[in-house]
Parts: C-alpha cells; sequence; structure tokens
C-alpha cells in the first residue's frame, strides 16, 4: 500500500484474513477487520440478571469473591490446626486436599473477579423495544475500524444484536473499553519492504498508535508503527501485542507482527 488517496489492500490469504482492509486516505490509514463474538458466560447464571442488569452482575461477583476469600481462610486454618498425630498424614494429603479443598474458593474468586470485568457490558444488552435486560444476543461478528493520523487515533467497535425475547434487531457503536492514544516514535530499523521485498534502513512515517484494554486482572495492550518504504513508499505496519496478567505472572506475553489485529 503505497501512501496514495484511495489505495487500499485487502488481506485474504486464509481464514482469519476474510474482511481485513487497510486503506489509506486523506493522510488517514483506515483499518477494518471483523472482531470476536463477546464471551457472555458470566451473565448467563446470575440471579435476577434479568430485572436488576448489571447490579445483580456487580453485587453476586462480590459475593463470590468474599465466599471465596472465606472459604481460602477456613482450608487454611484447618490444614494448620491438624493434629500431632495426623502430622505425617497430612504431608501425603496436602495435595490432594488442595486440589480439592482450594479448587472451589479459588474459582469464586477468580469468577466473581470476571463478573466485576465484565459487568458494564451488560448496559448494552437490554433491549429498546420490549424493554427487558440481558435480553439482546449478537448476530453476528462485530465490525471493527481503526482510524490512525499523525495526531489521533480512534477505534470503533459495532456489535449487532438480536432480542432473544421479541426478535428485535439492533446495533451499538462504541470504542468500548478499548483506550486510545499516541506514542513517541523510535529510531530507524531495518526493514524488509512486503511489497517490493528490499531491506533498508526505515524511518517511522507518522506517530505510532497504542490502544489498551484494561482488566481487574490485567490488560493488553497493541502498540502499531508505520513504515514508509524508502524505494517503493509502501506502508509497512508493525504491531506488538503484550498480555499482562496480573494473578500470573509466569503467564504475561508479547506477540509480534504485522498483523494489527493481534
Amino acid at each position: 500500500m503505497t501512501e496514495t488517496e484511495g489505495k487500499s489492500r485487502t488481506k485474504n490469504s486464509g481464514e482469519k484474513d476474510k474482511d481485513y482492509s487497510i486503506k489509506y486516505e486523506q493522510n488517514a490509514c483506515v483499518i477494518k477487520y471483523k472482531g470476536e463474538i463477546r464471551y457472555r458466560k458470566p451473565f448467563k447464571w446470575v440471579p435476577l440478571v434479568n430485572p436488576f442488569g448489571e447490579y445483580a452482575i456487580r453485587f453476586f461477583g462480590i459475593l463470590e469473591i468474599i465466599l471465596g476469600i472465606i472459604g481460602a481462610r477456613i482450608f487454611f486454618i484447618v490444614l494448620g490446626e491438624m493434629p500431632e498425630d495426623l502430622k505425617g498424614l497430612k504431608e501425603y494429603l496436602v495435595c490432594a486436599v488442595v486440589l480439592v479443598s482450594f479448587f472451589v474458593p479459588l474459582y469464586l474468586v477468580l469468577d466473581g473477579i470476571s463478573a466485576q470485568s465484565n459487568a458494564r457490558f451488560v448496559r448494552f444488552l437490554k433491549c429498546k423495544r420490549c424493554g427487558r435486560k440481558n435480553a439482546y444476543e449478537e448476530r453476528e461478528k462485530p465490525d471493527i475500524r481503526e482510524d490512525s493520523t499523525e495526531n489521533l487515533y480512534t477505534i470503533s467497535i459495532t456489535r449487532y444484536w438480536k432480542c432473544k425475547y421479541c426478535g428485535y434487531l439492533d446495533s451499538s457503536e462504541s470504542s468500548e473499553n478499548t483506550k486510545c492514544s499516541k506514542t513517541k516514535k523510535k529510531k530507524p530499523i531495518e526493514m524488509t519492504c512486503e511489497k517490493c521485498g528490499k531491506t533498508s534502513l526505515s524511518s517511522e512515517c507518522r506517530n505510532p498508535d497504542m490502544k489498551r484494554e484494561d482488566y481487574l486482572v490485567g490488560s493488553n495492550s497493541t502498540e502499531i508503527r508505520y513504515y514508509k518504504c524508502n524505494y517503493c513508499g509502501y506502508l509497512n505496519i508493525e504491531t506488538k501485542k503484550n498480555y499482562l496478567n496480573y494473578m500470573e505472572p509466569f503467564a504475561n506475553s508479547e506477540v509480534k507482527g504485522k498483523d494489527p489485529r493481534l
């Protein structure tokens, strides 16, 4: 893709690249692609979610966390006060007891945290026709559009809904919990152009983009940098995504590539 108004490219090399395009127009880079249907399991089994919506999810999420902490505390108290004549037996039972007795409190805490993290999403699920809460279900994958200029970076997510009670079709557009910003350029890097195949020391042609999604237990941040080929003017994109999990530090990871959807 050269920096010419109206020029665009669409990747169709595989299933992941379907409905994916990058277009450069009027000094703005526009990236469009299909997202993923939002995972709604935290809402499905919450008591009273239909009449109370977000409040029910938050209440029962906090209740799960409290019960999980109490259960874990009871487990350690009982384990620590085991009679002396059973101390030897304790060494053999620790692993089995931990797996059985500690799993339930741990699950409650994690599920409660997940419910708190996703509670805001239920606001979008109220039907505009029949007025029922937690009524919408996604009928297809959402459309995601990212617009990048020299000084501004925005993301728009359009989701398509259908009421499971009255069949009403609706859509919503927002950035959800994605925070977008511009960041600083780095030093030139040696890069091989995707189009002409030539390698050169390339500088960033615009301020890079940063998008971040924060959760109660971590965050996902994506850094997108734009390099213009010195030979053919093609716009090459470099992407780096970091996965951060506060509860599992060793599970943190980094992914690099040329696809902004990473």
